[in-house]
């Protein structure tokens, strides 16, 4: 923080979360590893809440209301990643809060629920930018629903914040280079609107896939095969990310003659799961993978979808005292709980990595590393030591900078003139399953692997090369 904003986005280019560890960090002392599950324990806590005040709109009685908060404190996506540092739990917290504020203004429009639904929107959006997707989006469910003149006002009445007083406040701020540095993240959302990006890809894909993987009788349908493997791979992930646990806890509650309670608040929530869903399609094919990360906030918004049809179920078997299937509910809840515990998505891999580095390598080595996460448990350990941190697939190095402040000189390349990996005698290198470019560059080199640690659960890992001379 020391550096401003210009600094930070030699980090991050979305850089509110981190700002916030380094405030706590000031404002208690506490290590910045510490500050960081701090802020996401606090985030945890204000998402369950806003998930608990969301279900008590959906559910019919006191009864339901206990077991929908069960259900959010099992849920697989919120309890996967609490050992994670990161800034998901804040967008989706505030994301929730700004949902259950647009229902509030959906059943009583009211300028209150209008300002409380936008500000918390916009606070999401400062964890993630596609948060900016839902902001503009939501409002126009009320097109849908209402009269075409009443739809227009309330929409307008539910935007206004964002229209007048955002655009406004901001205005002043984007003269600022440190700003538009850090924030500069917000250019892609344009990217993901640019659609012919997306047959450019399609067609490098589809090209690929008839040379390599089809033979000359099938090629023809390359671009069918390819889209029907990534739209059943996204299916596969949110079937996953919603847990097989969920899923059987589902087809034993799910009634076909429960009628509909507060139907539409359901409607809305369908209409927030398809917002949702468009935002993973278009990071889909645009990226080529999706995690279940990524797909949090659209498993969430299935879990709302379902919890009256599940909380009505389970209260059913209760007042029928069906011993059998609510023993085979709680096992599947404690399942989740369980399951936590052990794959939970932490990334202590990476960190177990970079403090056996820093006490196990010789001193004075040159070392490079591509994460931050590994110059900073190293450097932890070992701050005399030399880390240059840069990106191993460009061959312009990239530093933190800082080369201009001594005191601040971490991730400052010394051989920095030269972009050849044999100038280094180490390499900390994060190796994730989604980055197949890596992996393959890392075996044209000659190294050799000297340790490493992984995350079994998501087949990614951190390792230490020795660069042979």
């Amino acid at each position: 923080m020391a550096e401003g904003l210009y600094a930070t986005q030699g980090l991050l280019n979305w850089p509110f979360f981190p700002i916030l560890i380094s405030w706590l960090h000031k404002l208690t002392s506490l290590p910045l590893e510490t500050a960081g599950f701090v802020l996401n324990g606090l985030l945890f806590i204000l998402l369950t809440d806003a998930l608990v005040l969301i279900s008590s709109l959906l559910v019919a009685t006191p009864r339901q209301l206990i077991i929908a908060s069960i259900l959010i404190l099992g849920f697989t996506p919120i309890n996967e990643f609490r050992d994670f540092i990161i800034r998901d739990p804040g967008y989706w917290a505030f994301t929730s809060l700004a949902l259950y504020h647009f229902i509030l203004f959906l059943n009583s429009p009211s300028f209150k629920a209008a300002t409380l639904w936008q500000t918390f929107m916009i606070i999401a959006i400062l964890f993630r930018v596609e948060g900016s997707v839902l902001l503009l989006g939501l409002p126009l469910y009320l097109l849908f629903v209402r009269k075409p003149i009443e739809g227009l006002r309330q929409a307008a009445q539910s935007s206004y914040l964002f229209v007048i007083g955002i655009l406004s406040a901001i205005t002043p701020l984007l003269n600022h280079p440190d700003v538009v540095a850090s924030f500069g993240k917000i250019h892609n959302v344009f990217n993901y609107l640019d659609l012919s990006s997306y047959a450019t890809t399609l067609s490098v894909q589809t090209s690929l896939m008839q040379d390599q993987v089809l033979n000359k009788y099938s090629e023809d349908y390359a671009a069918f095969i390819l889209i029907t493997g990534m739209l059943s791979m996204f299916t596969y992930k949110i079937l996953k990310g919603f847990s097989i646990s969920y899923l059987i806890i589902y087809f034993i509650t799910a009634s076909r003659n429960l009628q509909p309670h507060a139907k539409n608040i359901q409607h809305l929530l369908l209409y927030f799961l398809a917002l949702n869903v468009f935002l993973l399609l278009a990071f889909l094919f645009k990226e080529y993978f999706i995690s279940v990360r990524y797909a949090s906030m659209a498993l969430i918004a299935l879990l709302l979808l379902v919890m009256h049809s599940i909380t009505h179920g389970i209260e059913r078997l209760w007042l029928a005292k069906n011993t059998l299937l609510l023993s085979v509910i709680a096992l599947a809840i404690f399942y989740n709980i369980a399951d936590m515990s052990t794959t939970s998505n932490s990334k202590k891999y990476i960190k177990d990595t970079a403090i056996w580095a820093a006490n196990n390598l010789p001193p004075n080595s040159l070392i490079m590393t591509d994460d931050q996460f590994m110059l900073y448990y190293f450097d932890r350990e070992q701050p005399t030591s030399n880390v240059c941190v840069k990106n191993i697939l460009q061959k312009t190095a990239f530093t933190i900078r800082y080369e201009n402040n001594p005191t601040l000189n971490k991730g400052f390349c010394a051989a920095e003139k030269s972009n050849d990996y044999n100038s280094y005698d180490y390499i900390l290198v994060v190796e994730k399953e989604r980055h197949p470019k890596l992996i393959s560059f890392l075996k044209t080199l000659n190294l050799k692997q000297i340790y490493y640690q992984e995350n079994v659960h998501l087949n990614d890992r951190a390792a230490v090369y020795k660069v042979i001379k």
